[in-house]
């Protein structure tokens, strides 16, 4: 081979080598400005009045990536792309820090309505103590619903967690259905911003004709946003076929839940969480039997019975349910324990809050369908990171 020809064939593979090289930093570059764009968009709780609010499997996403928790990911999130140093939903016991703005938390909500009204509460508050909300407008699909001042109830409360959160309760007419909402505010200043919501769906309730009574207690810090205590107090069985405490693409559908005598659920709920807060492992949801009873106290470390008779069926045990198919019967003064644990979520970045008031449905022995929210309690969770 002449020296002519060898010096272009050398030249054609260090151009194919420069090229190589410049079209993976290319890549690498766009990846990069993607993630970051991703980060920003899911990270930011106002939007400029243009934009669409961020898709919630766009966080559920970002929580999946190998590297999520790298600490030169952290550093570049923090210092290069600069979002979520100050989360404006933080969970109080994360050490993250307070809130920079005013502003309606991005999460999962799960409202009601019974045709005449309806109610849905956010994590936040959308205008300042010092520059209060004179106007809100909740964007639910298509759909507009504008709010007079007297349908929107800002406070910091308790709910029964042990400390107070900014919340934001909308009182009024709300159409049934998933949305990917957002919320236009006017402060009393004038100032006007536009606030995603994340995901939030909105049931319809249906009739409660059976006498079932539903009682909830929430501890997000032991991750454990809901407990549900579930009591016949009709003439007749009801069979409970479904819980509600997510949107659908906030919720992972697994549920632990059981049922029998008043007596056996007392135990199962006293052998998890004892008399003092929550201790159950939200992880150890996976160890959980999926389709038979659990009667070995060794078998996961906690003893699904506490050593008390096995309730009135096998197939009514303790153990990780579906939430869209609980398969409960419940005979007259028979109880049922359902437990929605940071496992029946997905995981997001940032974290989100999940605020919800549980419903439970069920059918009669006549298949007639009903249902039973807890109005009084709010149950409160958050998403792993």
């Amino acid at each position: 081979m002449s020296t002519r020809r060898r010096a272009l064939v050398g030249g054609r593979r260090r151009s194919r080598r420069i090229a190589w090289v410049a079209g993976s930093l290319l890549a690498a570059v766009l990846a990069g400005g993607m993630l970051a764009f991703a980060e920003v968009w899911t990270g930011a709780a106002t939007l400029p009045a243009w934009a669409p609010p961020a898709p919630y499997r766009l966080g559920r996403a970002l929580a999946t990536l190998p590297f999520a928790g790298s600490p030169a990911w952290t550093w570049v999130r923090r210092h290069v792309v600069g979002v979520s140093r100050w989360p404006t939903a933080v969970a109080p016991w994360s050490n993250t820090g307070v809130p920079h703005e005013s502003a309606l938390g991005p999460g999962a909500y799960l409202g009601w309505s019974d045709g005449v009204r309806g109610s849905v509460t956010f994590h936040g508050h959308a205008c300042s103590a010092s520059d209060p909300l004179v106007a809100l407008t909740l964007i639910l699909g298509d759909t507009r619903v504008e709010l007079e001042r007297g349908a929107v109830v800002v406070s910091d409360d308790d709910v029964g967690i042990g400390y107070r959160l900014p919340l934001t309760t909308v009182t009024a007419p709300l159409p049934p259905g998933e949305y990917s909402a957002v919320a236009a505010a006017r402060c009393r200043s004038g100032e006007e911003t536009l606030h995603q919501l994340g995901a939030v769906r909105i049931v319809a309730l249906p009739a409660d004709n059976a006498g079932i009574a539903v009682s909830a207690s929430s501890t997000p810090s032991g991750g454990v946003p809901a407990v549900l205590s579930v009591l016949n107090l009709g003439l007749r069985p009801a069979r409970l076929t479904r819980v509600e405490y997510a949107p659908a693409v906030a919720a992972t559908g697994r549920v632990i839940a059981g049922a029998g005598s008043v007596e056996q659920v007392a135990r199962w709920r006293a052998s998890l969480f004892g008399s003092g807060p929550a201790v159950l492992d939200p992880p150890s949801l996976d160890a959980w039997p999926t389709g038979t009873s659990q009667t070995d106290p060794t078998a996961t470390g906690r003893a699904a019975t506490d050593g008390g008779p096995e309730p009135s069926a096998p197939d009514q045990a303790l153990r990780v349910r579906p939430a869209a198919s609980l398969d409960l019967t419940l005979e007259p003064d028979q109880a049922a324990l359902i437990v929605v644990t940071a496992a029946s979520l997905y995981p997001t970045r940032p974290s989100r809050p999940v605020l919800f008031r549980p419903l439970v449905l069920y059918e009669t022995a006549a298949g007639e369908p009903g249902g039973v929210l807890e109005r009084d309690r709010l149950a409160v969770g958050w998403t792993g990171p």
